[in-house]
């Protein structure tokens, strides 16, 4: 009871950290020229101004890129040589150093990378081995040491993962070539990042199910973008046991080719990046927006879907609420939105789109002051 009690304070204080601050600095994996972009973020208007010294040398093929709730460090999850490149940041320009030790090694085919919200431990999904390695974070230099017990089996070619209220993580199984995939559930023991299957595990999802976002508040909604029959998933998170349950009216229907989704930190808003074609054709994308109600059940939002670049394959929304980007494979570039904060509807950002690496995957922000 007290454990869950610490944590409930835990959470409802960095929440409160995050909404008070705008973002202050961006980072973009590309996945082509095996490189991280860094930006700096206008706190006002949302525009990107590339770091001086960016773009940043990575491993091969970066699918993911991460940044702590401290806004301390960036990890960056390499596909192609099978391990995880770590950077401090430069608090003050936003220049990324490597960590020492770097990069460290994880399972085949390392997709997709989730920090905790209590910035401990580091979980990625290696869709090549069928399994999620765990690491325990340095706090002061960053470097990254395995969890006892790591790799943890999952389902078939893991593609994303998404913790819930700091004692649950979720893994999307794409399972590829399947009429639908699924989701792994575990419960995170705090004294050691271990993790343990929940029972009913693993839940159903849509076929090839590549992203999943949890509400940040109470974690008691998680969404799934189930690329191949174009849908969303939503389900209700059990905060005691972590059983997902349907919510009324899922599957939502979404764009073509959804890849990513995000939620922002309140819960009210749900953001899907619908890559429109299939990921070896350039074609124009956009987002579908919805208001989440009380109950989970998702509500498109006028305007929506809203104009993004080619082959949008991530989107994220900063810690504010205030900008969402997506990452656009397709163009090389990252596009950049207002979010209304009564209606949730994205206007662009004054310089969008702005330019990028070689074939983005992902994008982040940090936290910022």
């Amino acid at each position: 009871m007290l454990r869950t009690l610490l944590k409930a304070v835990f959470a409802a204080s960095m929440i409160a950290a995050f909404t008070a601050c705008q973002p202050k600095f961006a980072y973009v994996a590309n996945s082509t020229d095996n490189t991280i972009s860094g930006y700096t973020v206008n706190k006002v208007t949302g525009e990107l101004t590339p770091i001086p010294g960016s773009p940043y040398t990575a491993g091969d093929g970066p699918g993911s890129v991460i940044v702590t709730p401290s806004g301390k460090f960036v990890y960056a999850a390499n596909e192609v040589s099978n391990n995880v490149s770590a950077y401090s940041i430069n608090q003050a320009t936003g220049a990324l150093t490597p960590v020492s030790g770097s990069p460290f090694t994880a399972g085949s085919g390392p997709h997709s990378v989730t920090v905790d919200l209590s910035d401990q431990y580091l979980y990625v999904t290696n869709e090549g081995s069928n399994n999620v390695s765990g690491f325990r974070i340095n706090p002061g230099t960053g470097a990254l040491t395995a969890v006892s017990g790591s790799p943890f089996p999952t389902g078939k070619q893991p593609s994303s993962a998404a913790e819930a209220t700091g004692s649950f993580l979720y893994v999307t199984n794409a399972t590829i070539g399947s009429p639908a995939g699924s989701i792994s559930g575990f419960s995170v023991n705090n004294a050691t990042g271990a993790l343990t299957p929940i029972a009913g595990s693993p839940f159903p999802a849509g076929a090839e199910p590549f992203s999943i976002a949890v509400s940040l508040l109470a974690g008691t909604n998680a969404y799934v973008a189930n690329f191949v029959d174009n849908s969303l998933s939503g389900y209700t998170v059990n905060t005691g046991t972590g059983a997902l349950t349907p919510v009324s009216g899922s599957p939502f229907t979404v764009g073509s080719r959804p890849f990513s989704v995000a939620v922002d930190i309140l819960g009210r808003f749900v953001y899907v990046a619908n890559s429109a074609a299939t990921v070896s054709v350039n074609g124009n994308g956009n987002i579908s927006a919805f208001a989440i109600s009380e109950n989970g059940s998702l509500t498109a939002i006028a305007g929506s879907p809203f104009t993004a670049g080619k082959n949008p394959f991530s989107v994220t929304v900063d810690a504010s609420g205030a900008f969402a980007y997506t990452a656009n494979n397709g163009d090389d570039t990252v596009s950049g939105f207002s979010i209304n904060s009564t209606t949730g509807a994205l206007t662009p950002v004054v310089g969008n789109p702005f330019s990028a690496g070689t074939g983005p995957v992902s994008v982040i922000t940090t936290p910022g002051s």
